[in-house]
């Protein structure tokens, strides 16, 4: 309310309301940070988020190819082009493959945006249950400050049910949100 023209804000914003589920305010911050900053590959990449957690896929990868052509990086938008194609092909798992085969021959479109690239998010998201527990076990031996995510981060809530992934939250000392108890029964 102070200053609502600092861009700022709305990126934060639109993290905050998306880790907590909240995807229509999530998708609001982030269009107002669009409109405030257009020429940022991070205001698309964040909306992209913000789509992609929404489940409106198409939108969210058109997003993330707008930021790689605002970028300059060929090598990113050739990744985005590929999964668009595997989306349009096989639906939004075969675009997630298609992350994933990056992040695993650790390619070079996976390094300007590494955030985008969190290979137990894209393990959980796929159904990959042992290697996302594997990937996310590490994260917590390391005291990686993602472990504080754990439990809100919508890539992982397909875990929520796993006992390994519970016993890292309790390993953390964390605990499932309520909207997750919620929705899980």
């Amino acid at each position: 309310a102070d200053d609502p023209l600092w861009p700022l804000v709305y990126s934060m914003a639109t993290y905050v309301t998306g880790m907590a589920h909240d995807n229509d305010k999530a998708i609001a911050f982030a269009q107002k940070y669009l409109e405030l900053v257009p020429d940022s590959p991070e205001s698309h990449n964040q909306l992209g988020w913000a789509y992609f957690c929404s489940k409106r896929y198409d939108e969210a990868l058109a997003e993330w190819g707008r930021m790689a052509e605002m970028d300059k990086d060929s090598a990113r938008i050739a990744l985005e082009e590929r999964g668009r194609e595997a989306y349009h092909r096989g639906g939004i798992l075969a675009y997630a493959l298609v992350r994933l085969k990056a992040i695993e021959r650790r390619a070079p479109e996976t390094t300007r945006h590494p955030n985008d690239f969190d290979p137990a998010e894209w393990y959980a998201f796929t159904g990959q249950r042992d290697k996302a527990i594997a990937a996310l076990q590490r994260v917590v031996t390391d005291h990686d400050g993602a472990a504080v995510l754990l439990a809100v981060n919508p890539m992982l809530d397909n875990l929520h049910d796993d006992p390994h992934f519970l016993a890292l939250l309790h390993q953390v000392g964390l605990t499932l949100p309520n909207y997750s108890r919620r929705n899980s029964h």
